[in-house]
């Protein structure tokens, strides 16, 4: 049996013998051997010289690390000096790690490769933190290159792992290990990592995102299109991309290249697009949202969205999230009663309309007041709601709905904490601006717009008060439209809007 292909065996009988709360806990996704083959590609390897210095700083059974220097000697003859750091704090992993290393450098030997392995069997972010302090006279190796499918956990504010990247605000441990692994680069070196696309927008990756694109020019990104196949036996249904990078030295326009695949079968039949940086990423916004388009429609919305020039703020209009959490507020949620305080959920929010109450077994629709619950309630005005989650079988990211205030005889609403609404604390939300605005996020346009830098199922306060809309004559136009259905309001919508 060849050395990968006993990585990946390996792998598959861990994955086997081992419970899923000890993966949840290490955050272990093991990577697939046609990923592993794929990324290894990614390098540019042509000019590394006969000294190569590799990290994988979470390296599990060894399968990205093995596939990398498999490429290499079967790309470069000439004798060859690899040294390899491998990360991994699984000691049933790492053991499995250093058994697949060792035949490794058997192979390596036969060849008249000269390959030194080092296990590291601590935590990747507690040892090399500090890099990410500009003030630290902290030193350590520079890497060639580094490849790597890190853990994915959330780092919630109690785990001490938090505080050591607190510098990036960083949520997710994935992000921490890519930020780390940015700074130990060499000059030269190049980097490949494999990360749920969920950073590209939102307010949780922020500091993140402008850290990476400050630090690191992304030169190839791929895309997977199914949220289940790249790591379908590990069952993860985040929408994954995969980024090779190398240390940004100038501030400089340069080209990406990005491919996509539904999985990991048709990996080698990707096609590429080319785009500059400054097409994919605003890089004089704060926010720093990655666009990844991956087809010629994708590129006709960028565009098209160009000539719209307001965003929510430009009409006095802001966002937040329901301030009625579920299980905080237990003991005040009740049957609906047209006595009691409507509680609106994310089930009441349809494609364009409210159902309330919803007349089914979810029934808990009122709230019983006390003086915590009428803190966080709202007044009977004109709001747009929209859904903060999708499920991962919907067809659409955005679901909005227009709440009217002359439609209930309620004096004060509660929006769970599920829902966002659009709203002005400064001026009066006219009826026909509130339903332009539902209108136009309902669009077919919109959602595929948005899907375009949203690559999760959330949709987050920060995203929506950043896109563009039409000036406020055309809302409101789009307000007044009668319609026999969705379709109907969609086209009469882009009519309008081709026109501008």
């Amino acid at each position: 049996m060849k050395v990968l292909e006993k990585a990946v065996e390996s792998a598959v009988v861990y994955r086997q013998d081992t419970n899923e709360e000890h993966k949840k806990c290490f955050g272990q996704y093991f990577t697939p051997h046609e990923v592993s083959h794929f990324m290894s590609s990614l390098f540019n390897i042509e000019n590394l010289g006969k000294n190569i210095s590799i990290l994988d700083p979470g390296a599990g059974t060894g399968t990205l690390s093995i596939s990398l220097i498999e490429h290499i000697l079967s790309s470069l003859n000439e004798k060859l000096e690899i040294c390899l750091t491998a990360y991994e704090i699984d000691k049933k992993v790492a053991n499995i790690l250093n058994t697949n290393l060792t035949s490794l450098k058997e192979k390596c030997s036969e060849k008249g490769i000269n390959f030194a392995f080092n296990i590291i069997q601590e935590d990747f972010v507690t040892l090399n933190h500090k890099v990410l302090n500009k003030n630290s006279s902290f030193k350590t190796a520079k890497y060639d290159l580094i490849i790597s499918n890190p853990p994915y956990f959330k780092l919630n504010k109690t785990n001490p792992l938090t505080k050591l990247v607190s510098v990036l605000k960083i949520t997710n441990i994935y992000a921490a290990f890519s930020a780390i692994s940015a700074l130990l680069l060499k000059p030269k070196g190049q980097t490949v990592f494999i990360i749920p696309r969920s950073f590209a927008s939102g307010v949780y990756f922020e500091k993140y995102r402008e850290f990476l694109f400050k630090n690191l020019k992304i030169e190839k990104i791929h895309l997977f299109k199914s949220r289940k196949k790249a790591f379908k036996e590990e069952k993860v249904l985040q929408e994954n991309l995969i980024y090779m990078a190398v240390p940004k030295i100038h501030n400089e326009t340069y080209k990406v290249r990005i491919t996509t695949s539904e999985g990991i079968k048709d990996l080698s039949k990707n096609n590429f697009r080319l785009y500059s940086i400054d097409y994919l990423i605003d890089l004089h916004s704060k926010h720093y949202f990655l666009f990844l388009p991956t087809s010629n429609q994708d590129e006709y919305l960028i565009n098209y969205f160009k000539k719209f020039k307001n965003l929510l703020a430009d009409f006095k209009l802001t966002v937040s999230t329901g301030p009625v959490v579920n299980f905080r507020s237990k003991p005040n949620l009740t049957s609906y009663s047209e006595k009691l305080v409507p509680l609106i959920w994310l089930n009441n929010v349809m494609h364009g309309y409210i159902e309330f109450p919803i007349k089914s077994k979810f029934n808990k629709q009122s709230l019983i007041l006390d003086s915590k619950i009428e803190k966080q309630l709202r007044a009977n005005d004109n709001y747009i709601l929209v859904r903060r989650f999708s499920t991962k079988d919907d067809e659409r990211r955005i679901i909005a709905a227009p709440l009217l205030k002359d439609d209930y005889n309620f004096d004060r609403f509660g929006f769970e904490n599920k829902l966002n609404y659009i709203y002005s604390k400064e001026i009066k939300l006219s009826k026909y601006m509130t339903k332009g605005i539902s209108h136009l996020l309902n669009t077919n346009i919109y959602d595929n717009y948005f899907s375009i830098f949203n690559g999760n199922t959330q949709v987050s306060a920060t995203e929506l008060k950043n896109i563009p809309f039409p000036n406020k004559k055309t809302i409101i136009e789009i307000g007044e439209l009668n319609y026999k259905s969705m379709e109907d309001l969609n086209l009469k919508i882009e009519t309008i809007l081709d026109s501008i």
